[in-house]
């Protein structure tokens, strides 16, 4: 038996509000609960605003209150891929195969699905592409396919319609936090929700994160060499105004008040 302890849902649930506390901000503190599997876990998810965890499993896939109560589980899949839970915990994503993984994934059909918390079925369609990576986008309103060796990706409603597609990579891909933005770190450019481009990195520059309304941006080089290797731009969009940062790794708060980042002495700080 292979034992998974969820420590990690304790950690981040740290920060999170809990549902029980009225719509205060509570904090959960030290581990919130455990659980034990007899197979492999491919992936633990967080809903970030209300501490919902998702387990997937090769096999199955399993959904959990704060508290560590099994809300809803199906546990008799042949092979799942590409989960994933929104921020609220309301919307759940997730993909099985009729049959089991022998092979290549890319041989699979593959069927997408969107659950509620209940475990009630949003939608549920064939996944086109093949494509095993999909990605929920925070809020839960959209999906995104994409392959790792494929520079293709596909955006789709939460009703699983297809509304645009580009020539990039999943791996990076991302919202802002309020769903206005998506980030492409492939063109460097920031897009909105028709895929047209809103604003552009300078050449050779990918994201590290982005605020709501994609206002303040975190940026640094690809290529981390060089006299740039350890320089971290933050950029707000708006007013144009910029700071360089020397360090390894940054990110922004949800409206873009507080950065944090670790200096080069692996220090970290908040701004």
């Amino acid at each position: 038996m292979v034992a998974v302890f969820l420590s990690l849902s304790a950690l981040v649930a740290w920060f999170a509000a809990r549902p029980e506390s009225g719509g205060k901000e509570g904090l959960a503190k030290g581990l919130v609960f455990k659980e034990s599997f007899k197979e492999d876990i491919k992936g633990i998810f967080l809903a970030t605003k209300t501490g919902e965890v998702l387990v997937q499993g090769d096999h199955f896939i399993k959904f959990y209150d704060p508290n560590g109560k099994l809300l809803w589980k199906q546990d008799d899949l042949k092979f799942t891929t590409g989960a994933g839970v929104s921020q609220d915990g309301r919307t759940i994503l997730f993909q099985t195969s009729p049959v089991p993984k022998t092979g290549q994934l890319t041989t699979l059909d593959l069927s997408v699905h969107l659950m509620d918390r209940q475990g009630q079925e949003l939608a549920v369609k064939l996944n086109p592409y093949r494509y095993f990576n999909t990605r929920l986008s925070p809020k839960g309103n959209f999906v995104v396919f994409g392959e790792a060796l494929a520079k293709k990706i596909y955006l789709y409603d939460r009703s699983l319609n297809p509304l645009w597609e580009r020539e990039t990579y999943i791996w990076y891909v991302g919202f802002d936090p309020e769903e206005q933005f998506i980030y492409d770190s492939t063109s460097g450019m920031i897009l909105n929700l028709q895929g047209r481009r809103v604003w552009e990195l300078p050449q050779g520059m990918k994201f590290l994160g982005v605020s709501s309304q994609a206002e303040v941006i975190l940026s640094q080089p690809f290529l981390t060499i060089g006299e740039n290797r350890n320089r971290i731009y933050l950029t707000n969009r708006v007013s144009l105004e910029e700071v360089i940062l020397e360090g390894y790794c940054a990110g922004v708060s949800y409206d873009g008040g507080l950065v944090a980042y670790q200096d080069l002495e692996r220090k970290i700080q908040v701004w």
